[in-house]
């Protein structure tokens, strides 16, 4: 076991009191993928419900904050849609989706979405071009709401100044 892994559930549980949910966590279960830099946790509460913890240390908080604050909204604009259900909600605290900054590592917590089935390991190309056709869709609504997403901060002069940073320590 690495140190991280180590730590995770000191980090989580930590996070998990600063939202102040009454729940107490019983077990925190990996679930990454391992495509980015984050972790993944299922969080399994007393209460027998599950809560999805993402830890990050990679980049900034500032701008892990700011990426959680743009999807939250995002979200809310999409609940006026028939993609109202699509993503899956990060749990607020006064009205704005809570994030904890632990130092080192930074956590977000969402709900849980239950799987209600999986895709076939091959899909018809019929299933193909309608899965494209309701993604481009999903796209198309997106780009409509974008305009009112405050743009975000991130550029390749902030990726290069962290960089520079980097090097220099």
């Amino acid at each position: 076991m690495d140190e991280l892994q180590k730590i995770i559930p000191e980090i989580v549980e930590s996070a998990w009191q600063g939202l102040g949910d009454a729940r107490n966590i019983n077990s925190i279960i990996e679930v990454s993928a391992n495509v980015s830099t984050n972790q993944v946790y299922r969080l399994e509460m007393n209460d027998h419900s599950s809560v999805i913890a993402k830890v990050s240390s990679y980049g900034s908080y500032f701008q892990f904050r700011e990426d959680h604050d743009r999807i939250h909204l995002w979200n809310r604009l999409l609940s006026e849609t028939e993609y109202r259900s699509l993503l899956s909600d990060g749990l607020s605290r006064n009205n704005r989706v809570y994030t904890y900054y632990g130092g080192d590592h930074w956590v977000v917590f969402y709900y849980d979405v239950p799987i209600s089935g999986f895709l076939p390991r091959i899909l018809p190309e019929e299933y193909i071009a309608n899965l494209g056709r309701e993604i481009g869709r999903f796209h198309h609504k997106s780009l409509e709401l974008s305009p009112r997403i405050p743009p975000t901060s991130k550029s390749i002069k902030s990726d290069m100044i962290y960089l520079m940073d980097l090097v220099r320590n």
